[in-house]
């Protein structure tokens, strides 16, 4: 009975301190919980000011675009690229032909093909400068218009060079002369529909910024 007692007394013991060890556990698993979520709150925390840090530190990067961006540097750059686009046309283009009109005799289909290889490869290196405009380092009222010009002068940039491939066409042999002058008129005069469609969309900007009255000074 007494051995009974003892190991009854040991049971409860037992018990009593396998009761107190699970509170203690339960206690610290509480304290641990409670310690997470302030943790968990301050990491929220973090990533709102990140999120807000992130979305001040692109408010102040577009507040920095000024006008200046355009007038410095994208407007002169445009300005050069429509002098080339003008210059490749008159001086290889144009020029070529009118000696091919002018011609006694037998046309210089020599010089003619040598024009033409010119006009595809200038117009090709036009296409790659006129790609490399950033419409996004502009001011955001700006970049609508800026990329139409980039698009636009880009096709009719590339419309031309298609057009001295057409002629090259038909004086390799690759394809009838009647079928590559229609497609290189074709060409010419798609050119100049986006030509104008992206002077359009520029000169809003120069108006908008004062650069057309200054241009006419």
């Amino acid at each position: 009975m007494k051995k009974f007692l003892k190991l009854g007394c040991f049971g409860l013991i037992g018990l009593f301190t396998i009761v107190i060890i699970a509170l203690i556990i339960d206690i610290g698993n509480d304290d641990e919980q409670a310690s997470n979520q302030p943790k968990e709150e301050n990491v929220e925390k973090k990533e709102t000011k990140s999120e807000e840090t992130a979305k001040e530190e692109t408010n102040k990067k577009a507040d920095v675009i000024t006008d200046d961006v355009y007038t410095n540097e994208i407007g002169p750059e445009i300005n050069e690229i429509t002098k080339e686009f003008d210059s490749i046309w008159t001086e290889n283009w144009q020029s070529s032909w009118k000696k091919i009109s002018t011609a006694n005799g037998q046309p210089d289909i020599v010089s003619l093909k040598d024009d033409m290889e010119i006009v595809s490869e200038k117009y090709s290196e036009l296409s790659k400068r006129i790609s490399a405009i950033d419409s996004k380092s502009n001011k955001p009222e700006y970049q609508e218009q800026l990329e139409e010009y980039r698009v636009n002068m880009s096709l009719a940039t590339n419309y031309r060079g298609n057009a001295a491939n057409a002629i090259l066409q038909a004086i390799n042999g690759v394809a009838d002369l009647e079928s590559r002058m229609e497609e290189a008129k074709k060409s010419v005069e798609l050119a100049d529909e986006k030509m104008l469609t992206a002077l359009v969309a520029i000169t809003s900007i120069d108006s908008k910024l004062g650069l057309i009255e200054e241009k006419e000074k």
